[in-house]
């Protein structure tokens, strides 16, 4: 057998996709302490980000989950340079699934 085409296993530690945690609003990754937000006490949230949750509230707490759908399109297409469909496809995956938006 010749083998000479096939790639190398893949060494498990190898990242693949997006790492996380995520925000449970937005699905932003929270990769730096700063990025966590704060509860009340001031200690991090597990859960959500600092432009979404600030000393134990919601940044937007009326905000709808539809709003916060075209709120996350806007970001990737702006800031990360993503084709406006992709980026509607993407948050349409991630958004409705996260804690803040599952009972709603």
């Amino acid at each position: 057998m010749n083998f000479s085409n096939s790639r190398p296993p893949r060494d498990p530690r190898e990242q693949r996709g997006p790492r996380g945690p995520f925000c449970q609003s937005c699905g932003m990754p929270m990769l730096r302490p700063e990025k966590f937000g704060t509860e009340a006490s001031g200690e991090a949230s597990r859960d959500y980000c600092c432009f979404c949750y600030k000393e134990g509230a919601f940044t937007e707490p009326s905000i709808t989950k539809e709003q916060m759908l075209q709120k996350v399109t806007r970001i990737m297409v702006q800031r990360r340079g993503m084709p406006e469909e992709k980026a509607e496809s993407m948050a349409n995956n991630i958004v409705p699934r996260l804690k803040r938006w599952t009972n709603n």
